[in-house]
């Protein structure tokens, strides 16, 4: 099956706000945002491999500061991605 690249779009109940004001306000609010990602990647993808999805994904970026991840996988694994809980749009990256 072909794989596509797909950007993930995610919603917090709480978003990040950056105080530019200090480099330490600013490395904080990056920090959280990964920390944020990272748990949300590692959640979802828990969640397709509990679904028998794993083998669709041939890789995924490690998590930004932005609510955004980026992951290559099959058009069923992204199908799917849409339901998880707090993903606001999947789309298929560079057209």
């Amino acid at each position: 099956m072909d794989h596509f690249s797909y950007v993930i779009g995610i919603e917090y109940d709480e978003q990040l706000v950056i105080d530019s004001s200090t480099e330490s306000t600013r490395q904080r609010a990056i920090d959280e945002g990964l920390n944020r990602n990272a748990l949300f990647q590692e959640q979802l993808l828990d969640w397709l491999a509990e679904r028998g999805l794993e083998d669709g994904i041939s890789g995924i970026e490690e998590p930004l500061c932005f609510p955004i991840l980026s992951m290559q996988c099959s058009p069923e694994v992204a199908e799917a991605i849409k339901t998880f809980p707090g993903v606001t749009f999947v789309n298929k990256d560079g057209l």
